[in-house]
């Protein structure tokens, strides 16, 4: 997060951390551990909310999703009478960001989905089907993870809670290069990939609709975008196009 802190420039960057474990085995308990720490994030949001920031986007990595996502459910119950307007112009949330999500696929869509899109402008979702750590995680839940999700397991109705044009589904699967840093393949993606990092930091840098990131809806129609084999060409001539001085002198 320093890192991405730093190519984005402009605005502060804050993470929020709790205890675990120095192994991988850990992860089976340090993950609902951390539930007691939800309180926190939802008291972290609304400290947020009181600063002169624009908007705040926020992300939520791993086993992180889970918190987040239950963080703004209880944000959200505490409004029962706010609209979306009402809950933008109180809390300023811009794209809530889940990235390769340890949560489960249907407790999402029936439980998540709603209260996350009633605070923030978008809701962003990264998978990927070479997710080995979700694997593994789906493999001991019996169900399939939001990073590494099985749409067969979805009821018409979670699919129609899916739907809505402001949640953003970004299949990563086919993104050449490395897609982890250490640590189990695949689940790392979002820094270790540096056209899929870049994506990533354009959602936290600007909350603004996937096709004007240069992503392609596949399949047409759907709420699935991809990244495109011209993706980096495309954002750079948007990033030209919008600032002018950027451009090299000719000689």
């Amino acid at each position: 997060m320093g890192s991405f802190s730093h190519y984005l420039g402009e605005g502060a960057t804050v993470t929020f951390q709790w205890p675990t474990g120095a192994m991988f085995w850990n992860y089976l308990t340090d993950c609902p551990r951390a539930e007691r720490y939800i309180p926190d994030i939802v008291r972290l949001l609304e400290l947020a909310s009181r600063t002169s920031a624009g908007y705040i986007n926020v992300m939520a990595y791993s086993c992180g999703s889970p918190l987040l996502a239950s963080a703004l459910a209880q944000l959200r119950a505490r409004h029962p009478e706010l609209d979306h307007a009402q809950l933008q112009k109180r809390y300023r949330l811009g794209n809530v960001i889940f990235v390769a999500s340890d949560i489960d696929l249907k407790t999402f869509a029936s439980e998540h989905v709603q209260p996350a899109l009633d605070l923030a402008r978008h809701v962003v979702i990264y998978f990927s089907q070479l997710d080995r750590a979700l694997g593994f995680s789906t493999l001991l839940a019996g169900a399939s993870r939001l990073g590494k999700p099985d749409i067969a397991d979805l009821s018409i109705d979670e699919i129609k809670r899916l739907s809505n044009s402001r949640l953003q589904a970004i299949n990563v699967t086919d993104v050449r290069g490395a897609h982890e840093m250490g640590g189990m393949k695949g689940h790392g993606y979002w820094y270790a990939n540096e056209v899929i990092s870049s994506d990533v930091a354009l959602s936290l840098r600007y909350p603004i609709p996937p096709e004007r990131r240069c992503l392609e809806n596949d399949p047409p129609g759907t709420r699935v975008w991809r990244i495109g084999s011209d993706y980096v060409d495309c954002v750079v001539a948007r990033l030209l196009e919008a600032f002018p001085q950027l451009k090299p002198a000719e000689r």
